[in-house]
């Protein structure tokens, strides 16, 4: 029972990250081409807030050399940061998709 007690919290806290998220990133002016500054502070703090800015600030990691001294460590290291790094630059990419308008310059024509 106490299992399956953490497990529907384990959902709801899930479902409320979600929405919480997705409020979030809906509170990012799109980029219209004339706003930069702020959508760039606002898309800054959203993928901060969500630990999403992790591709942003550390370099992509390099998998170790084959012979390297502490090869398995390097690599258990190496496989843990790449993970984090390739999900933050995927949802990071997203996010910057969705808040940008397809003709940032204005003359989208309708």
């Amino acid at each position: 029972m106490q299992n399956m007690l953490f497990l529907f919290t384990d959902e709801i806290m899930n479902i409320f990250s979600a929405s919480t998220i997705t409020a979030q990133i809906g509170s990012i002016e799109p980029l219209t081409g004339s706003n930069f500054p702020s959508w760039k502070s606002s898309l800054l703090i959203v993928l901060g807030m969500n630990d999403l800015d992790y591709a942003l600030r550390v370099e992509e990691p390099k998998a170790p050399e084959a012979g390297a001294e502490d090869y398995e460590a390097l690599r258990t290291q190496y496989l843990a940061n790449s993970e984090k790094w390739e999900r933050s630059n995927r949802l990071s990419g997203q996010i910057v998709r969705i808040t940008v308008v397809s003709d940032p310059r204005g003359g989208g024509g309708e």
